[in-house]
C-alpha cells in the first residue's frame, strides 16, 4: 500500500482528487485498470502500448512509477494540496513528486 494519500483540490472547478503516493499495489495487481478508473487516460494508453512490445515486462515497472506520474499530472492540471491523510511531511511529499509542494499547497 502507498505510504500516504494526498487530497488535492482544483480551485478553478472545485474538483477533489485523492492521489496515493508510493508503490502502486493496485497497478501491480490490476495493470492499467487503476489508471482507467482514475481517469488518467494518457497513462492508461501508455501502459497499454508498452505491454505488447515488452512482452508484459512493463507491468513490473509501472507500479513503481504510476502514482508519481499521476500526482505530477494532477499538479500540472492546477490541483493544489489540501491535506495528507497520514500526515506525511511536505518535505517528504516534495521529494517524492519532484515538485515543490509547499509552493502549490492550498493556503487555506
Amino acid at each position: 500500500m502507498a505510504f500516504d494519500r494526498l487530497i488535492l483540490t482544483n480551485p478553478y472547478n472545485g474538483k477533489i482528487r485523492k492521489a496515493p503516493i508510493g508503490f502502486s499495489w493496485t497497478t501491480f495487481f490490476f495493470g492499467l485498470w487503476p489508471a482507467i478508473f482514475r481517469g488518467s487516460w494518457k497513462y492508461a494508453l501508455l501502459m497499454f502500448l508498452t505491454i505488447f512490445p515488452t512482452l508484459g515486462l512493463s507491468t513490473l515497472i509501472w507500479p513503481f512509477i504510476f502514482n508519481r506520474l499521476y500526482l505530477n499530472s494532477l499538479l500540472e492540471d492546477g490541483f493544489r494540496l489540501k491535506i495528507a491523510e497520514r500526515g506525511s511531511s511536505v518535505e517528504r511529499i516534495s521529494a517524492y513528486s519532484r515538485m515543490n509542494i509547499a509552493l502549490i499547497a492550498d493556503s487555506e
